[in-house]
């Protein structure tokens, strides 16, 4: 009699599991929520691949052209450029008023001082993956008080930094396969792949996928907020700058 109520116990707690199976297999298999932007901006540079908010959040730092740093006012408008031009400039952050722009061909960081816009540093980071796959993309997290960079695709890999660059530690994020940029508001990690299409809000403690979104925009490129809260996207193909309602709040 005990065996048998041991074996009803056993199916009864199988079963009891097996139906919270179906809801979260749904919960993680969530598609992304299509939004779309209130106001499309066109703007001169090539092939706009990057863009991020000042410290002050007054202005824009776009990178175009794959070589060269646009400071421009809130819709585009150029006040100012870098005087230096790089070679394959990717993605870009702001940490204690140094914009930190990730050099994908060459394996470099570029530290370049916020209100002069002159290059004061570049260091090397390792990665041994193909010459056009390196670092797509960089940015700070307070949280952890460190640098995230990010290698495209084939494979997608997440590599944290130290402040000064010492790698700690290297992971894929389940459900990311390609990322053109990544940017840190209100506590969140945000990823933008292009292929997809999407952004996906990141838990920066677990890096787990909170919730996605998906853009209407051919090729986005960059990534970041303004201080109203709204999300803004740069498209390379298309030459646009995108901006949307805050996705959260959607």
């Amino acid at each position: 009699m005990k065996k048998i109520l041991f074996v009803l116990s056993v199916i009864t707690l199988a079963a009891s599991f097996t139906s919270f199976t179906p809801k979260e297999k749904k919960e993680k298999m969530a598609k992304p929520v299509k939004i779309k932007p209130i106001k499309k901006i066109p703007i001169t540079y090539r092939e706009p691949s990057e863009v991020v908010m000042s410290t002050d959040t007054s202005k824009l730092f776009i990178l175009g052209d794959k070589a060269f740093l646009y400071e421009t006012d809130m819709i585009g408008r150029m006040t100012r450029k870098a005087p230096f031009a790089a070679y394959d400039i990717e993605g870009a952050c702001l940490y204690n008023g140094k914009i930190y722009i990730s050099e994908e061909s060459l394996r470099q960081v570029l530290i370049v001082d916020e209100k002069t816009l002159t290059l004061e540093k570049t260091l090397m980071v390792n990665n041994q993956g193909p010459r056009n796959l390196g670092f797509e993309s960089i940015v700070h997290l307070p949280v952890a008080n460190n640098f995230l960079m990010a290698t495209e695709k084939a494979p997608c890999v997440f590599y944290q930094y130290t402040n000064d660059f010492q790698l700690v530690n290297q992971f894929p994020i389940k459900g990311i396969h390609e990322v053109s940029a990544m940017t840190y508001y209100d506590n969140y990690l945000y990823v933008l792949s292009d292929e997809d299409a999407t952004v996906f809000k990141i838990n920066p403690a677990d890096y787990s996928i909170l919730k996605s979104w998906k853009v209407p925009i051919n090729n986005p490129e960059g990534i970041t907020f303004n201080a109203r809260g709204q999300m803004l996207i740069v498209s390379d193909d298309m030459g646009i700058l995108f901006t949307f309602n805050n996705p959260n709040n959607q």
